[in-house]
Order: structure tokens, then sequence, then C-alpha cells
């Protein structure tokens, strides 16, 4: 087993992950893409906290090369946080995060070693690592993604004010869309956590009082790369939901008359009732813009027009 202490040591050298990353952006549910090599291809990968004694059982014969960079009493692991990988067709793994793993994730069972590191291309959260297995200790790399949520808005909102015939009304409009990274997918459509997201909203109302038309919001909204609120997630038991999903203002127009600083947080809320859109809903609130708008179907006074488009699709796999 000296060689595969050896082969996990070459995963401290250059590109180790940024001491920035927490273990606890290891957590979930992680499905390698089909750039990924041999069998690690495909292949779903569970990664969960565990406790020292669980995954130096976990890491098989390969107990040795655990003390090595995992054991707690030995001098330069401290701090460690210890993990368990499920894997869908390499068994599973015990291993750790600690001070002589250079910030990525080690681990081992009988005969094998799986290591990643937490990284983002492109904005998205990835983990890049290697499956090490076989009687000559083969490298095969992987790239593995969380699973995804794509989402597409329309909105349209006309609503008269007053009488006709003064030709006093309000038009909003919401359009655009992205995608939400999950920790994991939800069984049984119970609710996720949101991991990550980007996109773009672009939300814009104006008052219309023949012959003058005056700008209230022309704001372009963003989702936030991290989504650490516990509250955020997704579930999918009656239609799509995304909830309390945090975006952040990245354009707005100077003229509007509700002035909307560049950088203002927010809330986004999402409902992808059926195919007809009959049920579905959003909800923006954008404290420092004055924006609160919640728009659905069914709900539409006296005097107004709407269009509520919502549409979400989960990728499980994440690519």
């Amino acid at each position: 087993m000296a060689m595969l202490v050896a082969l996990v040591a070459l995963a401290a050298g250059p590109g180790a992950a940024s001491s920035s990353i927490a273990p606890a952006d290891y957590f979930g549910e992680w499905t390698a893409d089909m750039s990924s090599q041999g069998p690690a291809a495909a292949q779903v990968f569970r990664i969960a906290e565990s406790d020292e004694i669980t995954a130096r059982s976990d890491s098989g014969t390969n107990s040795t090369n655990f003390d090595g960079y995992c054991n707690s009493t030995f001098f330069g692991v401290p701090p460690v946080t210890y993990f368990i990988v499920t894997t869908t067709g390499s068994a599973v793994f015990g291993g750790c995060i600690s001070g002589k793993t250079g910030g990525h994730i080690y681990t081992w069972n009988t005969g094998q070693v799986w290591y990643a590191h937490y990284t983002t291309v492109q904005g998205e959260p990835v983990l890049k690592g290697d499956l090490v297995t076989g009687a000559g200790a083969t490298h095969y790399s992987f790239t593995a993604h969380h699973p995804a949520v794509d989402f597409l808005t329309h909105i349209k909102f006309t609503q008269v004010l007053g009488k006709a015939s003064r030709h006093l009304a309000e038009l909003t409009t919401v359009t655009g869309g992205g995608e939400f990274r999950l920790v994991q997918t939800s069984e049984s459509c119970l609710a996720a956590d949101l991991v990550s997201g980007y996109g773009a909203l672009k939300v814009k109302s104006v008052r219309i009082d023949a012959p003058n038309t005056v700008e209230l919001d022309n704001l372009t909204v963003k989702p936030a790369a991290a989504q650490n609120d516990a509250t955020s997630d997704y579930e999918c038991v009656d239609g799509q939901t995304i909830r309390h999903a945090a975006v952040r203002v990245s354009k707005s127009d100077p003229h509007e008359k509700d002035a909307c600083p560049v950088g203002a947080t927010g809330r986004l809320w999402l409902i992808d009732g059926d195919t007809t859109h009959t049920k579905d809903k959003f909800k923006l609130d954008v404290p420092k813009c004055n924006v609160d708008l919640v728009f659905a179907k069914s709900k539409v006074k006296k005097g107004s027009k709407n269009t509520v488009a919502v549409a979400m699709n989960l990728n499980e796999k994440g690519y």
C-alpha cells in the first residue's frame, strides 16, 4: 500500500484546494460527468460527515494510510474533519480533510483511493479528483457536479389605475432565467438545500399617464453565487418550487423613480405549478429598492391583466 500513499501525496501539490473552502462545501451528492475516465465516469458520490472511528473502519486495509493523514493524535493532522464517501460503483470510502491534505478530501477503502478538491468552473461548484484502483494503482480522473434546477420566467402585468378614460396604468415585466445547484436530489421530492445560483432576471415597471410615462423600476437581479441560507431550498411535491433564494441587484437605472443601489440584496420565490401555468407564482423582494412583487395567475384584481409563466427543469446529474 506504500504506492497508494505516494500517489495520494501528489494531490497536495499545485492546484491544491483553496484554504477558504470549508469542509461543509464537500457535503452532498455529486455525479461524475462523461469527461471522467474509466470506472469513475457517471458514478454518483454521496459525501457525508463522519467520525474518526467510522471513517477509519471504512478505510479498510488502507487504515495505515488513513492514520498518516487523518489520525487526530498525529502531529500536523489537526484540525481534521472526517467523511465517508458512498459511491454507486466503488463501495464506501472513509477519510478526512486535515492539516496534511492541503484542503483536499482524501478517502480510502480496501485497495482503492478516492480524493478530490472543490473548485469552480465558470461559476459552477465542481469536484475534481481521482479514483485510484486496480493492481497497478491506476488513476481515473473525474469532474463531478451537484444536481441542478434550470428556470425560466416570463411575467407581464398590467393594472388600470382609476377610470379607464384617464389612460392611467402601470405595466410590469419580469423576464429571464438561470440555474440553481442543489446539495442533493430531494428524496421523495422533499426539500433540498440550494448551494449556488447563476442567471439574471430583468425587472421593469412603468406608470403610464398619457401622454407621459414614468419609470418606476428598471433593474437586473442575479441569483447569488453562494446560497448559504438554510431556508433556501427546492422541492417538487406539488409542482416545482424554489423558496427564499438569495439574489442581488447587478444593474439599475439611476433615472428610475425609486433609487436602487447596485449590490442591494433580496429574496426570490418561484413556483412552476403545472404545464398550463395556471398555478405558477412569482415573488421578488428587494427591500432597499422598494421592490415587493407578487404575481400569480389565480390572483388578478379587477382591471388587471397578467401573464405568469414559470418553468423549471430538474437535472439530477447536473451536467
